[in-house]
């Protein structure tokens, strides 16, 4: 869809109004430059006959409808500005509502990365992309019936001159025009560079990671990098700089051309007696204010245009992702939660590659989950545990083969609703800058008893009772001064309660989420976690062998396969790699004297 038709739409949408203010600012902004143009030349050609009394008149009137006028226009510039704003917040909403529901593996490739960029640039820089369209859109309509109208006065003086004027602004409409077409081009090379840039500083100024720039002195590398990347935005600057320089020059050059022309001439009339005072004064200011008019126009106009150009990116990103979020709301497939069955999971023949990658991080990959079973996904790091959990989500779609629940392939289900089924949490569980409330409901809505029966169960109700604010108590210091961190433990504590409160899910997953907890620590959250697996299939990711023992089979996963498969005791009688690597961990887990009873020797 073409960007200006695109945004009118959305202005139609968002804030109708504007479109009354752009007709009424045409209107008056056309009729303001008339004034100062007819007023002096009509007193000029009348000043021997008319009395003092209509000479003065027709000065205070001419002003005081100047003076409305300018009012009115500044009046509404300000309203209008502040209505294009919120226009604008909300096409940041809408791009913020598609990013967030795009396909997750879309977040892989850099392209989307600068996709995302691009479009983030074109809404919320007031003066560029859509912003920059809604400002240029104000005037132009009442520059364009100056022009026209100034246009009308000139053709009476002499066709010849405005046939020149028209060929000078040509002239300047194609140099002005070359110039935004070189800055587009600039913008280009320079947004991914831009973003690599503010990643840096947010690295820099991320306080989790002050302590490792502090201890190893990481500054002078860090400052290279951002130097980097500074000298390679100003290599763009100094172009784009050398650049505006000739084509600012080459216009200049054209503009004087004309004034020599048009004002030599007009001048040698006057100076020949073929026009009198009154008629030189109308033409001068008429010549002026046309000249004024539409270099503005056509600056305008050109500036629209580049700024379509960019707010062009913002609808080639965000029109897609709005169609196919429209068709999964509106195209309702079965939803799983319906089938009250604990769901039996089926894994057949699944591969997965990454983006621009030949490599399989799974290949050829069977498994079957029964219906209500705790099953262990262990191996090392890099084996693919955390790609199959992530397909097991949805948040990927296999490369070949599928995954069934209950017989059914889960990319069959509704989005939603399949992801309803699902209580996850991941290595890099998110903490919200929000109350402990909001993260653990993950939601605006609130249902009390689940509320407090998950905060029980998981143990974080000693964790909120000390808090003075209790569970409107704000975690970390980003929206709230007085916000709290937790520690490993008890931000488990609240993972688990957040799972816990999603009583209508069917499947628990964890993918490693305790990694950062000691081993004892994760045996005992595991373990925890184990309790309320009741009437749901469960998934417990570790790399640790030892803390999923509780677990009733157990999938030993190796370069993307499994390799061994079957009870902690049937793999460590089978003396294979499982064996080989339980025997090595444990080694380094091992206490040199008896530990207390119920716990073994190695965790």
């Amino acid at each position: 869809m073409k960007p200006i038709p695109y945004l009118l739409k959305k202005i139609r949408q968002y804030d109708p109004k504007m479109l009354l203010m752009m007709l009424a600012n045409a209107l008056l902004s056309a009729a303001y430059p008339f004034i100062w143009v007819l007023v002096p030349a009509a007193i000029l050609r009348n000043y021997q006959v008319w009395t003092r009394q209509q000479l003065i008149m027709t000065v205070v009137l001419a002003g005081l409808g100047a003076m409305l006028a300018g009012f009115v226009v500044a009046w509404l510039k300000g309203n209008y500005r502040m209505r294009m704003n919120n226009v604008r917040y909300h096409l940041i909403r809408d791009l913020a509502r598609v990013s967030l529901r795009m396909p997750y593996g879309n977040t892989l490739l850099p392209k989307t990365l600068d996709e995302i960029n691009f479009a983030h640039s074109s809404v919320s820089n007031p003066m560029q992309g859509a912003g920059g369209v809604m400002l240029d859109l104000l005037p132009l309509s009442g520059q364009i019936l100056s022009v026209l109208g100034f246009s009308s006065l000139l053709v009476s003086l002499s066709p010849w001159i405005l046939i020149l004027l028209v060929v000078i602004l040509v002239s300047n409409y194609l140099i002005i025009d070359q110039e935004a077409r070189y800055s587009e081009s600039i913008w280009q090379a320079y947004m991914p560079l831009m973003r690599r840039y503010e990643t840096l500083q947010e690295v820099i100024s991320d306080p989790l990671r002050k302590k490792d720039v502090l201890l190893y002195n990481t500054w002078e590398m860090l400052r290279e990098y951002l130097r980097k990347y500074a000298d390679l935005r100003l290599l763009q600057d100094v172009k784009a700089s050398k650049k505006h320089f000739q084509f600012m020059s080459a216009l200049t050059l054209v503009d004087l051309i004309r004034d020599l022309l048009v004002y030599g001439w007009i001048i040698r009339q006057f100076a020949l007696g073929l026009m009198d005072a009154s008629v030189f004064t109308l033409y001068t200011a008429g010549l002026l204010s046309f000249m004024v008019v539409s270099q503005q126009l056509i600056k305008n106009v050109v500036d629209v245009q580049l700024e379509s150009k960019r707010f062009q990116k913002f609808i080639d990103f965000t029109l897609p992702l709005e169609k196919q979020i429209q068709e999964r709301e509106t195209v309702r497939k079965q939803d799983p939660a319906s089938d009250e069955n604990v769901p039996e999971i089926i894994i057949e023949n699944l591969t997965f590659i990454y983006p621009n990658t030949t490599t399989p991080v799974l290949e050829g990959l069977d498994l079957r989950i029964p219906a209500g079973e705790k099953l262990a996904l262990v191996g090392e790091n890099g084996a693919g545990k955390s790609t199959l959990i992530k397909l097991l989500c949805r948040l990927y779609k296999p490369s070949s083969g599928r995954i069934l629940i209950n017989g059914k392939d889960i990319w069959e289900y509704n989005e939603e609703d399949y992801h309803q089924l699902l209580s996850v949490v991941f290595q890099d569980a998110m903490l919200l800058p929000f109350t402990i409330r909001d993260n653990i409901t993950m939601s605006t809505d609130l249902h009390p008893a689940a509320f407090e029966l998950a905060v029980e169960r998981s143990g974080l109700s000693e964790v909120i009772n000390k808090l003075p604010a209790k569970e409107d108590t704000y975690l970390l210091r980003i929206l709230n001064d007085e916000g709290v961190d937790l520690s490993g433990g008890e931000r488990q504590k609240l993972f688990l309660a957040r799972a816990l409160y999603k009583t209508g899910s069917k499947m628990l997953v964890l993918d490693e989420p305790t990694a950062a907890l000691d081993p004892l620590a994760e045996r005992e959250m595991y373990e925890r976690y184990a309790q309320f697996t009741q009437g749901k299939t469960s998934i417990f990711v570790s790399h640790r062998l030892a803390s999923t023992r509780f677990c009733d089979r157990v999938a030993f996963l190796k370069d993307g396969r499994i390799l061994e498969l079957g009870t902690h005791d049937q793999l460590i009688a089978q003396k294979g790699e499982y064996a080989e690597l339980f025997e090595i961990q444990a080694k380094n887990y091992r206490q040199s004297a008896t530990t207390e009873k119920g716990v073994p020797e190695y965790v």
